[in-house]
């Protein structure tokens, strides 16, 4: 791992800003041109935060630069960052979807008033699962990395590593699901409005 050392500690914020904002307008414009996989373009937005976490691997490599490994930071990091922070570019959207497919199958004619009714239920239970998965990866880290093992590279290293698995497991989670309609079949501004106030920025 890199050892950041007094102005040096202001690469990492440097690529965290430029990352999450320029992988935001990345995705966003191709949601905007693939509308019609929808679902594969997520997937390879998780791909993408897998590839990097598990390359994070390479900082056990003793011999490796330090230019060198300023290089993957940025690439490693960044592509994490920029993936977290995109994230509910495709969860919204992806929640409204379900609502509506969801109210489809209800036997009621008011089909506002169906989607009225279940996006209290759906967007609950996502906010839920996202606030309950932060908190229990912050307690799992927290004790991790307590007393020696918070200066220890190998612990941090293979800590940031792990973040691929759970990445890999939500993408196969995600390619079970089959939509039946696409994003640019119904108007989820409605529902983005009420999901943004949702999910907060990473």
């Amino acid at each position: 791992m890199l050892k950041f050392k007094g102005n040096e500690f202001y690469i990492y914020i440097l690529v965290s800003f430029i990352c999450k904002f320029g992988w935001f307008f990345i995705w966003k414009k191709i949601i905007e041109k693939e509308k019609r996989n929808f679902i594969k373009m997520y997937s390879l937005c998780i791909a993408s935060s897998i590839i990097a976490s598990f390359l994070e691997l390479l900082f056990l490599i003793n011999i490796l630069s330090y230019e060198f490994k300023i290089i993957l930071f940025v690439i490693t990091i960044g592509t994490i960052l920029g993936a977290i922070y995109s994230f509910r570019l495709f969860a919204t959207p992806l929640a409204a979807i379900l609502i509506y497919e969801a109210a489809d199958k209800v036997e009621n004619n008011d089909k506002d008033k169906a989607v009225s009714e279940l996006s209290g239920s759906y967007l609950g239970l996502m906010s839920f699962m996202m606030s309950f998965g932060q908190a229990s990866a912050t307690i799992m880290i927290g004790i991790i990395l307590m007393g020696p093992n918070s200066e220890n590279a190998t612990i941090i290293t293979l800590c940031l590593s792990s973040m691929g698995i759970f990445y890999l497991i939500s993408m196969l989670i995600l390619g079970r699901i089959k939509l039946e309609r696409s994003i640019s079949d119904i108007d989820t501004t409605i529902e983005n409005k009420k999901i943004s106030r949702t999910v907060a920025p990473v």
